[in-house]
């Protein structure tokens, strides 16, 4: 059984080849409308790539990174620095991993 590529994924990987091909980096993929899983693509500098669509966005958003186009998302940290501790003399609370 075979999935067609979503519109939002075929529009990720045009824009990210856009983006590439605009700033001087060979890109050639080649997409598979009826098929999520036959995708094509060589960047320039590198081996010839074939797998899904997510691969390809994947490997389309490493090569902007690197080439300093996109500036990668910061990550936020949701984890509370104040915690329980419980050791040999007792609870008490924390901070990070420290005293």
């Amino acid at each position: 059984m075979t999935f067609k590529i979503h519109e939002n994924d075929y529009n990720q990987a045009v824009s990210l080849y856009s983006i590439l091909h605009d700033n001087g980096v060979e890109v050639w993929m080649r997409l598979n409308a009826d098929d999520m899983s036959d995708c094509k693509w060589h960047v320039e500098g590198g081996l010839p790539h074939a797998g899904g669509v997510g691969a390809l966005i994947n490997d389309l958003k490493k090569e902007c990174y690197e080439h300093k186009f996109l500036q990668r998302p910061r990550r936020m940290s949701r984890r509370n620095p104040v915690r329980l501790s419980s050791d040999a003399n007792g609870k008490c609370w924390t901070v990070y991993n420290g005293g």
